[in-house]
Formats: C-alpha cells, sequence, structure tokens
C-alpha cells in the first residue's frame, strides 16, 4: 500500500538542510511549505492531499505562493493539479 500523506522524512530527504528544516522555521511551515520553497513538491505530487495544499503560514503564504516566488513553474503546476486555490493573498495581500 502507498503512502497517502507526506512524512517529515520525506521532505527532508530531498530538501537541503536549512534553518526551516523543522517544518516550522518559527513562520508556521507545513512540510509542503518547506517542499515549495526548495523546488521538490512534484516529488510528491502522489502524496499531496487537498487539505495541506492551501494551509498557510504565519505569513500567510501557500505552499504556492512559495513555489510561485522561487520561480519553480513545475511546482506550481503539481500544485495546482492538486486543487490549491489560486486566488488566496498573504498577510501583505499578494
Amino acid at each position: 500500500m502507498s503512502k497517502m500523506f507526506l512524512t517529515q522524512s520525506d521532505v527532508l530527504q530531498v530538501v537541503p538542510d536549512s534553518e526551516d528544516s523543522d517544518a516550522g522555521g518559527g513562520r508556521g511551515n507545513s512540510f509542503l511549505h518547506l517542499a515549495a520553497m526548495h523546488n521538490c513538491c512534484t516529488e510528491f505530487e502522489s502524496h499531496i492531499n487537498k487539505s495541506s495544499v492551501n494551509l498557510v503560514n504565519a505569513d500567510g503564504e501557500t505552499p504556492l505562493h512559495l513555489a510561485a516566488e522561487s520561480g519553480c513553474t513545475e511546482d506550481v503546476e503539481s500544485l495546482l493539479r492538486a486543487g490549491t486555490q489560486c486566488n488566496l493573498k498573504t498577510e501583505t495581500g499578494g
């Protein structure tokens, strides 16, 4: 049976060491936020669930915001296929 959800070890295997590697990083980032920040959402596409794609961190950013900010169109497309809402705004209106 395949896994249905991302785990910390799944993300940390492909996400380089960073100060955010505790999945919170003081910004309230989920593991999917970290994957988006490090351009590796596509590696988890089959495990992304609709409840995690719209989670917001302390800055009001979704994984989609971070994927777009990092310039990874493949991750943006992957998150959109997973059902992320593309009209959510950050705390600053971005």
